[in-house]
């Protein structure tokens, strides 16, 4: 088992870490586990890169969308 340490800011639901991440450029909102988190795209990148599973979060046109990575 390898250790990772990433910055993350959590969030109490999914449409404040999406909201959150809409009004700080730079930041992507992810759900990572079972918590909602906003982190920077280069860190959502090295969470890729290394096989950790995590899914970005969207909404569009009222509906709450996920895109699995990994």
């Amino acid at each position: 088992m390898r250790t990772m340490t990433i910055e993350v800011t959590e969030h109490v639901s999914f449409k404040a870490a999406v909201l959150c991440a809409k009004h700080n450029k730079g930041r992507v909102a992810l759900m990572l586990g079972r918590d909602y988190v906003t982190t920077t795209q280069d860190e959502a990148d090295r969470l890729a890169a290394a096989g950790v599973g995590f899914a970005y979060l969207f909404i569009k046109d009222g509906q709450y969308m996920t895109v699995p990575v990994n």
